[in-house]
Formats: structure tokens, sequence, C-alpha cells
């Protein structure tokens, strides 16, 4: 009896350890695959960066862009277009757009650093959609 319990225990873990085999596999392929990829990008950047440099005799950084932690990028293009429906017949300014935003996100409009920054925004995209 002992024997065939012990049988069944082996055919399950021989059973886990062909399926971990079986995975460790897919992910090594995989890895594989992908520093063949990143080989592949950087190999094109560099001939980007040659190109941009006989163009172009100093060529400035990538920096990538600094997100909002307080809205997403629809999220605030939605709320200024809410501002302007909300204003009616009146165009608003800039920085009544900004309360408008500020205090629907729930945010203290007194605090004048943060507000700047929202109205810099508020201008950027009331650029963008006149």
């Amino acid at each position: 009896m002992g024997g065939v319990n012990l049988y069944y225990r082996y055919m399950d873990n021989a059973r886990v350890v062909a399926t971990l085999y079986a995975r460790r596999r897919r992910l090594i392929l995989g890895l594989q695959d992908f520093e063949r990829r990143a080989e592949v990008y950087r190999a094109t950047m560099a001939e980007v960066e040659a190109r941009l440099q006989s163009l172009v005799p100093v060529v400035s950084p990538f920096r990538r862009r600094r997100r909002c932690p307080w809205f997403t990028s629809r999220e605030f293009r939605r709320g200024c277009l809410d501002a302007l429906r909300h204003a009616g017949d009146q165009t608003p300014t800039p920085d009544e757009v900004t309360i408008f935003l500020m205090r629907r996100k729930g945010l203290d409009p007194d605090d004048t650093n943060l507000r700047e920054y929202i109205r810099r925004r508020v201008r950027q995209t009331l650029r963008q959609l006149i």
C-alpha cells in the first residue's frame, strides 16, 4: 500500500520538475530574444546619434518628461475643456481654469508654487486647444 502512495508522489514531483524545466527554458529563450532586440536597438541608436551629430554640431541629451503627480494628461486636458464649458460664453483666464482644476482635484489653490506649475500647463494646453 505504501509503495503505491510513494509512486504517485514521485510522479507528481516528476511532473512538477518537468514543468519547471520547461518554464525555465521558455524564460531563457525569451530573455535571449530580448537581448538580441536590445542589441539591434543599441546599434540603431548609434546610427541615429551619428547622423544627428553630423547634421547638428551639439546634440542635447535625451531627457524624459517629468510626469505630473496630480493629473494624467487626459484628465488635465478634459478638465481644461470642462472649465471652458463651465464658463459658458465668457472666456476664462488661465488663472480661473487653474483654480477650477485645483478645486476639482481637491488641491489647495493658495499653494503658489503648485498653482504656478498648473497655470503653466493650463496655458500650454489652452494654446494647443485653440
